[in-house]
Formats: structure tokens, sequence, C-alpha cells
């Protein structure tokens, strides 16, 4: 949970600021802080930028002005009762890597993301997010972000870019479902181009006594079904639903601010 801010902040809002809370046992010295991003569609959110820096104890390396143009939160919930790791990947852009020194990184609490914790709600309407939840359904979920950022190459008296372009944001969703009454209304709404806008809600408990509030990612998007497969594979005995969801504009509001993706992190 700890490395998402950077992650957003960096590929889809740089606008976006924490509010924190002292709620906890552990009182005012150790707060958690809320991330709020809410990407606009028909503006600029001017991201954010980072540093990265490698080293050993011979070399030392940094490139600058990185940012993601691909995030992808993919987990799958391990039916033999293991850790459901989830796993967060992306793919960046930065400047020339440089020799220079690296500075030195505090290390700070970590934890993990859990699989097996996600819930699902999906609603017809952007206004109702969260009222539906899909109760022993989920069984898989892998959620990819074009984030539309990237390089501009101009010409310039320097071998490197300066400046940096925001285009189109995209999200493509795959879900594995249980193969269910609720698994066939979603194939049903996919027949009929129904909307369709989804919230997934990973928290992790562990942080709510001490620090006042669960450590949580939750990820909406609106958009509709691209594709459903139902009995795309079976599990002792079990069918399941192989389901596709394209992110799209809330049309409901297109004039205006449409909604289409917020991302919402709990961190220590």
């Amino acid at each position: 949970f700890e490395m998402l801010p950077l992650v957003f902040s960096c590929g889809l809002d740089g606008l976006a600021t924490a509010a924190s809370t002292t709620t906890g046992t552990l009182g005012a010295g150790s707060p958690m802080f809320q991330w709020f991003y809410n990407p606009l569609m028909k503006a600029l959110n001017n991201p954010l930028s980072f540093t990265l820096e490698k080293a050993d104890d011979v070399v030392n390396y940094q490139c600058d002005y990185g940012m993601f143009e691909r995030i992808n939160i993919k987990g799958t919930i391990n039916q033999g009762g293991e850790v459901s790791a989830v796993t967060v990947t992306g793919d960046f852009f930065a400047r020339e890597w440089a020799s220079t020194g690296a500075a030195a990184i505090a290390p700070i609490d970590v934890f993990p993301i859990n699989a097996k914790l996600a819930t699902l709600d999906i609603d017809a309407l952007w206004a109702n997010l969260g009222t539906t939840p899909m109760t022993a359904t989920l069984r898989a979920f892998d959620i990819d972000i074009i984030t539309g950022l990237h390089p501009k190459m101009l010409g310039d008296t320097t071998k490197v870019f300066a400046k940096h372009g925001e285009g189109i944001i995209d999200v493509v969703s795959a879900f594995t479902f249980e193969g269910n009454a609720l698994a066939s209304t979603e194939y049903g709404n996919f027949l009929t181009q129904t909307d369709r806008a989804y919230r997934l809600t990973l928290d992790n408990p562990a942080t709510t006594i001490p620090y006042g509030r669960s450590s949580r990612l939750m990820i909406d998007v609106f958009g509709r079904w691209k594709e459903v497969i139902p009995f795309a594979d079976e599990d002792r005995g079990n069918n399941l639903f192989t389901l596709v969801h394209q992110s799209l504009l809330d049309p409901l509001d297109y004039a205006g601010t449409p909604d289409m993706l917020e991302v919402t992190v709990n961190t220590t």
C-alpha cells in the first residue's frame, strides 16, 4: 500500500493531496493518510515525476523525470488457502541514466495487499457505486490502466526530452467470476450493452486499530462489458466466467466533468 501514492501521483493525478487522521492507538505521531485520485478527462492532470536511483558498493546511478505510462493491478484468490498476493507493476519512461550519488532512503513500514480481502461491487450508475456487492463471486482480477503520459522529443540543444504530454486515459479490466446467478446477470448486461460501474476494494484491516483506518486501495471504473465468456473454465466442478470491462466516459455528465476512473489509497 505504501508505494501506491508514488505510482498514482506519477501516473494519473499530480494534484492529489493526502488527508490525515490520528484516531488510532498510536496517536498523532503515526497518522493514516488518505489519497484521492480523480484524473480529469477533459483537462490536464499535471502528474508528478520521480527520480529513480540504484547503486552498489562501486557505482551510483539515477534517472529523473520519471512517469508511469501504464499501471497494472492483478490478483488471483488462491484456492489452496495460501497467501493471495496482489502484484502492482508499471511501465515508465525517464531521462538518461546519470552517474551520481544515491541518497540514503529511510525504510518504511510495509503492509502487503492480499487478493483474498478483495470485494467487488457493480452498479449501473456512477452515483450508486458501491451499493451492489458481488457476493461469493470474485475469483481473480487484472486491471490495466493506460495513463496517456508520454515523453516529447523535440529539437533543442540536448539529447534528452524536456517535456511530456498527456493523452487519453484508458482502463481495461478482466475478471474471473464463480459461475453463479450474479455472473449470469452480468452476461445479460453484456448482451444488452448496459452501462456498468465497478468498485474494487482491497483492504488490510491489520492497520485499523493502531492507525485508526484500514490500509486500502479502492478503484472505481465506469464502462461496459467488452466481452463475457460463460463457462470459460472450470475448477473442481465449478464453472468459471471470464469478463472483460472497457472504460467509457459517464454519459450522464459528459458535457461537464465526466467520471470514468477514481482511485482512493489509504496508507500509514
